[in-house]
């Protein structure tokens, strides 16, 4: 059985003592180099990052990189781009394997730095790995398929005898991939790899809480045979590295994941830019979600719900497709779903042999941590504000979930002792029209609404400017067929939750303001963010 997020349950003692080994093994509180392309193993300011788990313990330092850093770094990768294109598809494409045998005899250490660095829990940060070489799967296979990308259209076997054929081209420049701390290994890796097999000179930009999964990446990379030049690693605030690689003239593209306001940041300097002459590619921008989750009478309404929860548990609701509403049909739903969520507050989630496996927040590297902490101090503080403004209203229903392990406190104002970013899941019912039911909170908050029709529960769906994920628990053939003709999300599933996409098995990418790639991840259209398609007619003998 294959590994994917429906399955880390099915993860036993022999992958968690491989896990742990790796995760011992890491260098706790060392100070890493950067690559501009060079080394610079120091610089006046550092990005110091502590474990948000247990906030005593420094994770990692690396130097700042400078503006002065990134204008090399930037003008060195694109100088490296004969090197880069005369290793020739079959060169990238070699790389490549040595790469994916690199990460895998790496694999438990880099999941461990996932652990480390944002709190994952190891299920899910070994899930984000083996995303990541199912991805690496897919392009080779694509590549294969296709014969280095190229698509006959015309074999020229009939008059007019041409021979006409489509094939992807590098971008002219160097791209960029501005990553999120959420998945810092496979959402810098899936858009770097994929940028350089088709020829681009490629920046890496980790995540400020996530740069030591961005030097693991860059050093497998340069080991499996990568040019150095043409994957520069650049590390430290976006105020100054991220504003420096969105206005550097030699840029062709900027990929980005993370928020809609970061995002709107990347638009507009790229649209300055384009006004005033400078050559600049639309960038491709994977921002986030308001993602419902709709429930009617036509379904095991129970299951539904422990399936959702489960499923806003996986990387502390810190996905952009983790559900963050959920909408009862009717009233007979809600209270069942409200019968269901007090024995899951009070027992936790069945496991398949009729026991309950308990909902525990703690330590992500411990083996039966359901949750770990939030990312950071803005995250948390946001938790406990929204919540604090929620709960003023007594007459809310709310319901608080998870027991926090042995050994750990809940975090108040001082960072001390083994404290960290915990805070415990909550869903709590509010009216669907509250304004936090349209903002995405990146938190473990689960806003239950209740609608008196189908058709009002999809407009609901609907309302948020989000369109990212949506799914619908009903086995009703009407109600499908109205979900999958009226919902406004590019990813939907039917009697399952939001998250889980797979390479191969789904693709991914949202509508509306959670995405502008105007294809989704996964797929061969995808390509399209890191190449020119040109199209070459040629007239044949006969």
């Amino acid at each position: 059985m294959k590994t994917t997020y429906q399955s880390l349950s099915n993860l036993g003692d022999k992958e968690y003592r491989a896990f742990l080994k790796g995760y011992e093994k890491l260098p706790k509180g060392k100070k890493w180099p950067i690559f501009c392309p060079e080394p610079i193993e120091s610089r006046e300011k550092w990005l110091v990052r502590r474990n948000p788990a247990n906030l005593s313990q420094v994770a990692w330092a690396f130097p700042c990189a400078t503006a002065q850093d990134v204008d090399r770094a930037v003008t060195r990768a694109m100088k490296s781009r004969p090197a880069l294109y005369g290793m020739g598809f079959e060169g990238r494409r070699e790389a490549l394997r040595k790469l994916k045998a690199l990460f895998i005899k790496r694999f438990y250490t880099i999941i461990g730095a996932i652990c480390l660095e944002t709190g994952k829990t190891w299920r899910e940060a070994f899930g984000e790995g083996a995303e990541f070489l199912q991805a690496l799967d897919q392009l080779l296979e694509f590549d294969k398929r296709t014969t280095h990308f190229v698509k006959i259209l015309n074999d020229g076997s009939a008059p007019p005898f041409e021979l006409s054929y489509t094939v992807l081209q590098p971008l002219g420049g160097v791209l960029v991939v501005l990553a999120p701390f959420n998945f810092p290994s496979m959402l810098l890796a899936y858009h770097v790899v994929n940028s350089l097999f088709l020829g681009n000179p490629t920046v890496l930009k980790p995540a400020p809480e996530t740069a030591l999964s961005g030097y693991l990446l860059h050093e497998l990379l340069v080991e499996a045979g990568f040019p150095p030049e043409a994957c520069p690693l650049v590390v430290g605030h976006d105020s100054v590295v991220g504003e420096a690689l969105l206005h550097h003239p030699l840029i062709a593209r900027i990929i980005f994941t993370g928020s809609r306001k970061t995002g709107q940041r990347v638009m507009d300097v790229n649209t300055q830019l384009i006004r005033r002459g400078v050559p600049r590619l639309f960038p491709t921008l994977e921002m986030g979600g308001k993602n419902p989750v709709i429930i009617t009478e036509h379904t095991d309404v129970r299951k539904a719900l422990r399936m959702t929860v489960a499923s806003m548990l996986g990387a502390t609701a810190q996905k952009c497709s983790s559900p963050s509403r959920v909408i009862l049909v009717g009233e007979k739903v809600t209270k069942e779903a409200q019968d269901e969520l007090a024995i899951i507050a009070e027992k936790g989630l069945p496991r398949s042999d009729g026991s309950y496996a308990p909902i525990i927040i703690g330590a992500p590297e411990a083996k039966d941590t359901s949750l770990g902490p939030l990312i950071n101090a803005t995250s948390f503080k946001r938790y406990h504000r929204v919540l604090e403004e929620l709960l003023g209203d007594s007459s809310r229903e709310f319901v608080m979930l998870g027991t926090l392990q042995k050994g750990l406190t809940f975090l108040e104002n001082k960072f001390s002792g083994t404290k960290g970013y915990f805070v415990r899941p909550c869903i709590i019912w509010v009216d669907p029209n509250h304004p936090l039911s349209f903002i995405e909170l990146f938190i473990p908050l689960l806003l239950a609404h209740q609608a008196v029709s189908f058709e009002q529960a999809v407009a609901i769906a609907n309302a948020p400017r989000y369109g990212l994920s949506a799914s619908l628990f009903s086995e009703n053939k009407q109600e499908q067929r109205y979900f999958l003709e009226n919902i406004e999300a590019g990813v939907l599933y039917i009697e399952r939750p939001t998250t889980g996409a797979w390479p191969k098995d789904q693709t991914f990418s949202g509508w509306k303001d959670s995405g502008t790639s105007g294809a989704q991840a996964f797929s061969y259209e995808y390509l399209l963010n890191y190449s020119r398609p040109q199209v070459v007619t040629m007239k044949l003998p006969h």
